[in-house]
């Protein structure tokens, strides 16, 4: 009897345990519709305490709508890299912190050529020396893998290289990685 009192105690306990748990929603990915694009809005998993830039996991794959090749942004509008890795639930984004990235980009109202070069600092290269840019001017997306026009940054600062035929120029990006959160991945 001493055997039954006891499975009955635990028995017990453990229905008014189960009885007290409320387990909370998963944080899922969302299906949003901005600009006359559709998006997935998804989370991005922590690094801490390695904090890679160039790479970002993110809750949301193939069972979202997800594929190789999307771009990834912020609010939609703001380009920050390209989906590499798709699973069922998760997909790995490159951003533009990857030194192996590079993407056609336009710069001002000129729509002056570039090449964005990725890394710890991203910069603009391959600039005419002819061509007239200023520092504040907005830097957008010209590569024909992305929707034309995303907004990258803008003109942080301008070199003109004496022994090479072009210019260069830093990059002033709206957001800091360590703080982001959430993106936008577009798959439409």
């Amino acid at each position: 009897t001493v055997v039954f009192l006891v499975s009955n105690f635990f028995t017990g306990t453990k229905d008014q345990l189960a009885a007290l748990i409320t387990l909370e929603p998963l944080v899922k990915s969302s299906l949003v519709r901005q600009n006359g694009r559709q998006a997935v809005v998804a989370q991005i998993y922590s690094t801490f305490p390695f904090n890679h830039k160039n790479l970002l996991t993110l809750n949301a794959g193939s069972d979202d709508g997800v594929v190789v090749g999307a771009p990834v942004t912020l609010d939609g509008n703001i380009l920050l890299g390209q989906i590499v890795e798709v699973s069922s639930g998760q997909s790995v984004a490159r951003t533009i912190f990857d030194r192996e990235w590079s993407l056609s980009a336009r710069i001002g109202s000129n729509y002056v050529d570039a090449l964005l070069i990725g890394g710890q600092n991203p910069r603009l290269t391959l600039i005419d020396k002819d061509d007239e840019i200023l520092e504040g001017e907005i830097i957008f997306s010209a590569q024909k893998d992305f929707p034309y026009g995303l907004k990258i940054g803008t003109v942080k600062s301008v070199r003109d290289l004496v022994a090479n035929s072009f210019k260069e120029a830093g990059i002033d990006l709206p957001y800091n990685i360590k703080s982001l959160r959430e993106v936008a991945i577009v798959i439409k």
